[in-house]
């Protein structure tokens, strides 16, 4: 009887690793020895499944990236299924972090001084505000289409801001800020149609 494939697993398990070590030192600070330790392998066993440190970092990415994409896309179908966009400032504004969350900003700040992560980074954030779009479009049909692209920016800032605030622990209010500003960015659509 042949072994079972455990590459899926372990490169899983690999990922699942580094991904504690980069929220926790930082993604240029973890080491494969300290992902080896995180991981409980040795650190030939993640040469074997994934590589060296630049593979597991685009592994990584690659993951994360995916990951992201999947939210996008979520996030899309739920509101195009779904049209009306009053819940959208709600879905884009928990009051608890997004699990990703200290993963990204360790991320956001590797962006800073390695273009290929800035890069895609910028991707990603390309593809959410594509969504956004996708989503009030859906909602506002008669709307300007350069109207629905600056709210959609507009609506990722504030996203961003927000989660960034969530992990400094922002007053209480900040949310409410926030929903009121995403609120008023979605309200515009409704007092602007097309020429």
């Amino acid at each position: 009887m042949a072994r079972p494939d455990l590459s899926a697993e372990r490169s899983e398990q690999i990922l699942d690793a580094f991904s504690r070590c980069v929220t926790r030192s930082g993604l240029d600070a973890a080491s494969l020895e300290e992902v080896a330790g995180e991981a409980g392998v040795r650190r030939s066993i993640i040469r074997h499944y994934i590589g060296n440190r630049d593979d597991l970092v685009a592994a990584f990415l690659d993951r994360l990236e995916a990951r992201l994409q999947l939210q996008n896309d979520e996030m899309r179908a739920w509101f195009i299924a779904n049209p009306g966009v009053g819940s959208l400032p709600d879905y884009l504004f928990p009051e608890a972090p997004d699990d990703e969350l200290p993963v990204l900003e360790s991320v956001y700040s590797a962006a800073r001084r390695n273009p290929a992560i800035a890069a895609r980074l910028e991707s990603w954030l390309q593809g959410f505000v594509d969504a956004l779009g996708d989503v009030l479009r859906a909602s506002f049909p008669d709307a300007d289409p350069d109207d629905v692209t600056t709210v959609a920016h507009g609506l990722a800032a504030i996203y961003n801001d927000h989660q960034s605030m969530l992990t400094l622990r922002g007053p209480p209010r900040y949310r409410a800020m926030a929903l009121a500003a995403a609120q008023r960015l979605i309200a515009s659509l409704t007092t602007r149609a097309r020429p």
